[in-house]
């Protein structure tokens, strides 16, 4: 396991979920963790859990969607501790609903934390990453569903498909720097996220049943798409991010299945949107069901 002792790590959405558990996963290997996130409260409670295991950490509560709190965030960092080595963005927020019934703000919210999130998150730090030596990387976190749209999540689903892009543009970009650029497409998640996630209208009926498939690994009624994608663990996803930014690595699909499905898309576009049609229309009947 390779150390980064004197690295500085920079980890949005750390407050829980996959931003949570990512920094832990770094802090094990001797890092020095920068934890940013909009949760003041469950940020001071993740600095006291890296603390009782003599981890280094500093925390910033940080709206990323702020341009002028991110930079203010990225000039502390580099005063207090020297310049970032690792940047991971892991902030957002999910939104379930039809899209043309939903409050546009709804969506524009979701759009600005996952994409103009990490866009101002990587505006702030590049230069502090190019000017730098050694192992230097920006390790993004995406979706599946920034492969493979997602009905009823429209707006996540852009931008997720938001982050892949701008990730491959900017690894691109930087080639030349010594910076690289990770983008990781993670399917469900044991995550917070499900109760966090705005669901609007009907689909405030549906949460229950996502909360429980996040929970417990599938509910007995689920759809064979939801079968095939088996909820992730937390730290398993926090395990490539780590993989990711220490081997230089580009792109994450998880789980395999996932890439799976991801080619059918691009080899068969027309069977994958007619399956993906099918799924929409029985997230549909689930959300008429009454909550049980």
């Amino acid at each position: 396991m390779k150390s980064l002792a004197d690295r500085v790590v920079v980890v949005t959405g750390a407050a829980s979920g996959i931003g949570s558990v990512t920094a832990s996963a770094f802090a094990a290997r001797g890092a020095t963790l920068v934890l940013c996130d909009v949760d003041g409260k469950g940020l001071q409670a993740k600095q006291n859990e890296l603390r009782a295991r003599c981890a280094q950490s500093v925390p910033f509560a940080v709206d990323v969607t702020m341009e002028s709190e991110v930079r203010a965030v990225a000039t502390a960092v580099r005063e207090q501790l020297g310049p970032a080595h690792i940047v991971v963005n892991s902030a957002g927020v999910g939104l379930m609903a039809s899209f043309h019934e939903a409050p546009l703000d709804a969506s524009k919210r979701v759009v600005a934390v996952n994409l103009v999130g990490t866009m101002n998150v990587c505006h702030a730090f590049l230069p502090q990453l190019v000017q730098g030596h050694g192992l230097r990387h920006i390790a993004n976190v995406a979706s599946l569903g920034g492969l493979l749209p997602m009905p009823f999540a429209a707006a996540y689903s852009a931008s997720k498909y938001g982050v892949v892009g701008f990730s491959e543009a900017l690894r691109a970009e930087l080639v030349q720097s010594g910076v690289t650029v990770s983008v990781t497409c993670p399917g469900p998640v044991r995550t917070m996220l499900a109760r966090n996630a705005i669901f609007d209208g009907r689909w405030r009926s549906y949460q229950p049943h996502l909360d429980r498939m996040l929970g417990n690994g599938g509910p007995r009624d689920a759809d064979w798409i939801t079968r095939l994608l088996l909820p992730l663990a937390p730290e398993a996803v926090a395990r490539q991010i780590v993989r990711n930014a220490t081997s230089g690595s580009a792109l994450a699909v998880m789980p395999r299945s996932g890439s799976v499905l991801v080619a059918l898309k691009h080899i068969l576009p027309g069977l994958a949107h007619r399956l993906i049609a099918r799924f929409a229309h029985r997230l549909l009947a689930k959300v008429r069901l009454p909550v049980s």
